[in-house]
């Protein structure tokens, strides 16, 4: 599977800001893929020189837009067919359904601006904000503001960290991959009690 990754990688640094463009629009479609590693990777190649800063904030940009809209549409078209799927699977209840609507609601513009930040918010948010029923201009203002903040920090750190970029997003993935167990352990511990 690493073997892949970076022969994935690799062809996406030939691309330039193209195959930064391509791989954002996996990432704007919720699609798993280390995003955040990625923009690293890219800053570190902006730090050598070998690709313009403003190329690549501009490009992942555009990408996590590009993608993310297509999720907003598919949300739109599909939202009721998806928390069918959902609730047929078991994965999720028809209250829940109500709460991501009053939550959508009440922060739309700012989940989608800060919520950039959060990996699995930011897989989500999309697809919520397309059953929301937002309008799609709101949508992609919102969008572009939290993805540009998102896509430009990332870019910046990869191109400070310089060589450095691998182990210093290793180390935050393990910091989040604990803080995401202690979650889920808790999480599961309510669950557990509220069954019981």
């Amino acid at each position: 599977m690493e073997d892949l990754w970076q022969a994935l990688v690799q062809h996406l640094i030939d691309f330039g800001p193209a195959g930064l463009f391509l791989a954002m629009i996996i990432e704007g479609l919720g699609i798993p893929f280390p995003g955040d590693a990625t923009l690293a990777l890219y800053g570190f190649l902006a730090s050598r020189e070998s690709m313009p800063l403003w190329h690549l904030s501009l490009a992942g940009s555009a990408g996590c837009l590009t993608g993310s809209f297509l999720a907003f549409l598919t949300g739109r078209a599909l939202g009721p067919a998806i928390w069918k799927w959902l609730f047929a699977l078991r994965l999720t209840e028809p209250e829940r359904l109500a709460k991501a609507d009053a939550v959508m609601e009440r922060y739309g513009p700012w989940i989608l601006v800060f919520g950039r930040f959060i990996p699995g918010l930011r897989a989500l948010s999309s697809y919520l904000a397309g059953m929301s029923g937002i309008r799609w201009w709101e949508y992609l203002w919102w969008s572009w503001l939290g993805f540009a903040s998102w896509v430009g920090c990332w870019v910046l750190i990869g191109f400070q960290l310089g060589e450095n970029w691998e182990t210093a997003i290793s180390a935050f993935q393990r910091y989040v991959a604990w803080i995401l167990a202690a979650i889920a352990g808790a999480a599961l511990v309510w669950w557990w009690r509220k069954r019981a």
